[in-house]
């Protein structure tokens, strides 16, 4: 290995073909949204406002779908959600979504919810990333049962008729 480069391991994310056969539970599927995705996202209003809401998220995606939006979420990351790198004229970097922009002022939402006012005059660039600001291994951290409880339960999350 060449000097300076760390051996790094990657967990394989799971694929449909092992998610299938397993007996998903939507209430352990909860549990694991509330422990890993309500720092960001929304479902009838609780959790926090900072990634796309994923109130009636079931009606929109399948389960395909959503395993690869959580596996790849940089692969297409929706409109007003982009994140923004910000450098300072006082050599600070401050990353987010931005929320608004005036002539004057940008506002800046980080995850957890916390937003910051900057003032225009402050930055020296800003530049969109081409990587969504949810973690491009977030799955590493869940087994395939509870990758497959977590999408029993963003499944069953449909829009009201």
């Amino acid at each position: 290995m060449p000097e300076g480069e760390k051996n790094v391991l990657v967990k394989k994310a799971p694929s449909m073909q092992e998610i299938l056969p397993l007996t998903p539970s939507a209430a352990e599927g909860l549990k694991i949204f509330t422990n890993n995705c309500s720092l960001c996202h929304q479902v009838n209003g609780t959790g926090s406002d900072f990634g796309p809401n994923l109130t009636g998220i079931g009606s929109k995606l399948p389960k395909e779908g959503l395993l690869d939006a959580i596996v790849y979420p940089s692969k297409g990351i929706g409109f007003g959600y982009e994140t923004w790198e910000l450098k300072m004229k006082d050599g600070s970097t401050i990353s987010g979504i931005i929320a608004s922009k005036t002539a004057t002022d940008i506002d800046i939402k980080f995850a957890g919810g916390s937003k910051k006012q900057i003032k225009r005059s402050d930055v020296k660039s800003m530049q969109q990333t081409k990587l969504s600001a949810m973690p491009e291994n977030l799955y590493a951290n869940m087994s395939t049962q509870d990758m497959a409880n977590l999408l029993e339960y963003l499944k069953g999350l449909k829009k009201k008729q």
